[in-house]
């Protein structure tokens, strides 16, 4: 997980993660936020990764710098099921990128606690090149609530207000794959 905190007001930051290839495995960027955070699944071979912050509107501050800070959650994968959900939760307003790495990767597979009655409000986006891939939402009984499932490279979720309580989300490819590029999984739900 890549957080980048303490943002000056009125300033606007960049931070993405690249894999020694020069890909691109993740990158927010924040207006006038005093935090962003995002999720990356690492692809599974070793290498060198590199973060890179870019200050695009304000002069530095040199009295009150920004925290970069990186961790390691562990990886999701596998999270091929509703079993395998547990390993990777997804936090409101944190994006997460993540792969479908092959034609047997067929699913992902997070899990999403409410710990109040809201809405919830599901994005999946940046798809790779050449993918198609679905969203669905489920409840803690594993029945299917609601579904985005079109040939559009945005898939969105949006709920009634539903009860506090576990929920599953899963994104399914229906075509393609890539080893190398990530989509971006974002939900809002407090």
């Amino acid at each position: 997980m890549v957080t980048l905190r303490n943002i000056p007001l009125g300033s606007g930051y960049q931070v993405a993660l690249y894999a020694s290839s020069s890909s691109k495995l993740g990158e927010e960027a924040t207006l006038q936020n005093q935090s962003e955070t995002f999720e990356v699944e690492a692809p599974g071979q070793a290498g060198y990764y590199a973060l890179r912050v870019v200050r695009p509107l304000a002069s530095p501050n040199y009295n009150a710098p920004y925290v970069l800070r990186m961790t390691d959650r562990g990886p999701c994968e596998p999270n091929n099921s509703f079993d395998q959900a547990g390993s990777c939760g997804l936090t409101s307003k944190v994006a997460h990128f993540a792969f479908i790495e092959s034609a047997q990767d067929v699913n992902d597979y997070y899990s999403l606690q409410m710990l109040a009655a809201h809405t919830i409000n599901i994005e999946l986006t940046s798809l790779p090149a050449n993918t198609n891939f679905d969203l669905f939402l489920y409840d803690g009984n594993r029945t299917e609530l609601y579904r985005a499932a079109t040939s559009s490279p945005t898939e969105i979720i949006q709920t009634t207000t539903l009860p506090a309580g576990n929920y599953y989300v899963r994104v399914k490819q229906t075509s393609g794959f890539s080893n190398s590029d990530t989509y971006l999984l974002k939900a809002l739900f407090d």
